[in-house]
């Protein structure tokens, strides 16, 4: 019979191995910084986006290859999710890259006053849900959120576009679930469930 001896790590071997990492990580981070310098835009060059460093790391074009050997040898566990990126920019002689705030979310105009549907904005809280492609339609002089509601489809029961009316009548919104069910009717000639007439209070 063949005994296999297994190896315990004890707690205090485990934690030198994680603080290991910590000198390295802090001795890069300061030639990083130190690399970075510029009289101009032209003088920044982007070695790559290394977590926990920066999403877009720039250097002086002198220092680019070095510090880029550097940046391949170092272990990370970790990603980034950068936002889109413009260029770079060169800032109180350090190079700083150009990035696009998030574009923000609407507020959405529920509510108020119109006399056409295009005036109207639908809320974020509505489009982040996946219940229905919602949008906003005005409403008796006045924007709402609604629901659209497609016809059947013939083939693997899929749905199709709007059904088509021109009356409040010619609309069935039974197949709308959700229990925010304000309404149903003809709106710019299609059935459309109504959803929200009036803007939620705020907290």
């Amino acid at each position: 019979m063949t005994v296999r001896t297994v190896r315990i790590l004890s707690p205090l071997f485990l934690l030198l191995a994680l603080c290991a990492c910590a000198p390295a990580e802090e001795k890069l981070r300061e030639e990083l910084a130190e690399a970075n310098r510029c009289d101009s835009p032209e003088d920044c060059v982007l070695i790559g986006s290394v977590c926990p460093f920066d999403c877009y790391i720039y250097v002086h074009k002198d220092e680019a290859q070095r510090m880029k050997a550097k940046l391949d040898v170092f272990e990370t566990d970790c990603t980034y999710s950068c936002i889109a990126s413009e260029g770079v920019a060169c800032e109180a002689n350090k190079c700083v890259p150009i990035t696009e705030p998030p574009p923000a979310l609407p507020e959405g105009n529920v509510g108020a006053a119109c006399t056409s549907s295009e005036e109207c904005q639908t809320p974020a809280s509505f489009l982040v849900r996946s219940a229905c492609p919602f949008g906003s339609a005005c409403i008796d002089g006045a924007c709402a959120v609604v629901c659209p509601i497609p016809s059947q489809g013939t083939d693997a029961g899929g749905f199709t576009e709007p059904v088509v009316c021109t009356a409040d009548s010619d609309c069935d919104c039974s197949s709308y679930l959700a229990q925010d069910l304000a309404g149903c009717l003809c709106a710019d000639g299609s059935c459309v469930a109504v959803v929200a007439e009036e803007a939620e209070a705020s907290e």
